[in-house]
């Protein structure tokens, strides 16, 4: 195994940190549908990014701090609105499809709702990470970008 920091133990610590934020422009999520955060802005990278699928991959294994988070766009009426984040290891089993690491759900209302998702994880060497959203409004809703970008990280903790 390769360290990133000399030869101590606890090589790699705080120093692989894997992280990526969304452009500017809003994302549409389709009505009850599953769909996959995407990423166009990669703003700090020690790890490796998939830009072109909005995917973070680890490169060191151990235990990460996932966190991501994203805006939902003013929507009235019933519905909720759920971000999570989701990792899988091997062959893409698709959007929504694989595990499921943390979850934020909140039902719609006139404001704009602001989700956080965040885990701790043992992950290997090779593990995907990406941010998943997924609305019940009735009608299609954009995750905003009037107070920032949605984002996505890992920091390698232990």
């Amino acid at each position: 195994m390769t360290r990133v920091n000399g030869p101590r133990s606890n090589a790699g610590i705080g120093r692989e940190l894997i992280g990526i934020s969304a452009s500017t422009t809003a994302q549409t999520i389709a009505n009850n549908t599953v769909t996959k955060v995407t990423f166009s802005t990669v703003d700090h990278q020690i790890g490796s990014i998939n830009p072109a699928a909005s995917e973070l991959v680890v490169v060191l294994p151990g235990v990460y701090l996932i966190t991501g988070g994203l805006i939902w766009d003013t929507a009235a009426g019933a519905g909720r609105r759920q971000t999570f984040a989701e990792t899988y290891t091997g062959a893409d089993p698709g959007v929504g499809a694989g595990n499921r690491v943390s979850t934020s759900e909140a039902y719609a209302g006139t404001v704009y709702g602001g989700q956080v998702v965040t885990k701790t994880l043992l992950l290997v060497a090779g593990s995907h990470v990406r941010l998943c959203a997924f609305q019940t409004t009735g009608a299609n809703l954009n995750i905003a970008n009037v107070f920032g970008p949605a984002y996505l990280t890992a920091v390698k903790v232990g």
